[in-house]
């Protein structure tokens, strides 16, 4: 991002095994909880300490939390955070004029238009 002319302002870490918050520079770390890695480690036979000691460095580190289900804010609230609740869905018609809204003020002194994420919106998003 630095080398294209842009800041880091934001970085959303979802799985908690490879905590990335600090290494861009960023002004706002935002953990996405959207399942439970450490219940899930057991089932993909990775140790559950290794992955409940990432997710209490995320909980430590992470500014703002999402979570996208109630049990899981729940599971968040206990490690300390006020999560904001945002479910899984999408509403097709809310975002079906993307492509005709004018990109954001401190986007358009980019180079060019970048766009990184790790979530399935890579396969539904021009970036």
């Amino acid at each position: 991002m630095h080398a294209l002319g842009g800041d880091v302002r934001v970085v959303v870490q979802i799985p908690p095994h490879f905590p990335v918050f600090g290494a861009l520079g960023e002004t706002l770390k935002v953990h996405l909880a959207s399942d439970d890695f450490v219940a899930g480690a057991r089932l993909q036979g990775v140790s559950t300490r290794w992955v409940g000691a990432a997710e209490r460095r995320i909980a430590r580190d992470a500014d703002v939390v999402v979570s996208v289900s109630p049990v899981l804010a729940r599971k968040w609230q206990a490690l300390g955070h006020d999560p904001v609740l945002m479910t899984n869905g999408r509403d097709y018609e809310l975002f079906s004029t993307l492509d005709d809204v004018a990109p954001a003020p401190d986007v358009t002194r980019l180079r060019r238009r970048v766009c990184a994420t790790t979530t399935s919106l890579a396969g539904t998003s021009r970036c």
